[in-house]
Formats: structure tokens, C-alpha cells, sequence
């Protein structure tokens, strides 16, 4: 097996993340979907299903208060990354399957989740 070369470094680097003192990149949360989509919608499975692309923690919660959010899908994957971004208001997360984590940090696809509005990045070229 392959060593990381700069391990140590790594390993603080986690380690500052995992404490909330290193919040400079994203939270990205592949998931692997039943269907071909790549980020949860509200409300599931209705006429009026339209996709997130983007939601701050307030929205988050809201609709995971409405059940909005499957309990043994999509529920646990929000309710992470809302925890997440309370401890690291100023970090982004995104919720995309591994085929379009590249667009996905593109901001071409995927749903952000933010602390606030304000806090959202902007995607790089």
C-alpha cells in the first residue's frame, strides 16, 4: 500500500477540520442514487418535486421538519451536514453522486448547503 507522502501534514490538517479550526474547503457528500439523480428534491416523488440546488441550514431544517426528506435516505445525509455547518458556519457542503463530483465542485450540479446565504461560495473557474 501506497504511503501518503506528506502524511503528517494530512493528519493535522484532519485533525484540525475534525476540531472546527480548519473550514476552508468543502464538505463534499457523495451519495450513490437509485435513479440517475444527483441531489434530493422536495417535496420526494410528487407533482411539485423541484431539485435543490441550493439551501442555507435554516432551509435545511425546515424541510427536514416537514419531512420533505426520506428518514432512511435522504434524512440522515442533511441532518450530517447540517450538524457539520453548525460547527463550521463558514464552510460549504455538497450533496452529489460520484459521477459528478468534478461538475459538482463546479457548481454546475450537485445541491449546496450553507450556513447563510451570504456564506455561499462562488464556483471557480
Amino acid at each position: 500500500m501506497a504511503v501518503k507522502a506528506d502524511w503528517d501534514a494530512s493528519k493535522r490538517r484532519f485533525e484540525a477540520w475534525w476540531n472546527g479550526s480548519a473550514d476552508d474547503r468543502v464538505l463534499l457528500q457523495v451519495i450513490a442514487p437509485k435513479e440517475a439523480e444527483s441531489k434530493p428534491a422536495a417535496p420526494p416523488a410528487s407533482p411539485e418535486q423541484r431539485w435543490l440546488d441550493a439551501l442555507t441550514v435554516a432551509e435545511a431544517e425546515a424541510l427536514l421538519a416537514a419531512g420533505q426528506f426520506p428518514a432512511g435516505s435522504m434524512a440522515p445525509k442533511i441532518e450530517a451536514i447540517i450538524d457539520f455547518l453548525r460547527r463550521r458556519p463558514t464552510a460549504a457542503a455538497v450533496i452529489t453522486s460520484p459521477e459528478a463530483m468534478r461538475r459538482a465542485l463546479h457548481h454546475e450540479t450537485g445541491t449546496w448547503i450553507t450556513a447563510t446565504s451570504a456564506t455561499r461560495p462562488t464556483p471557480e473557474p
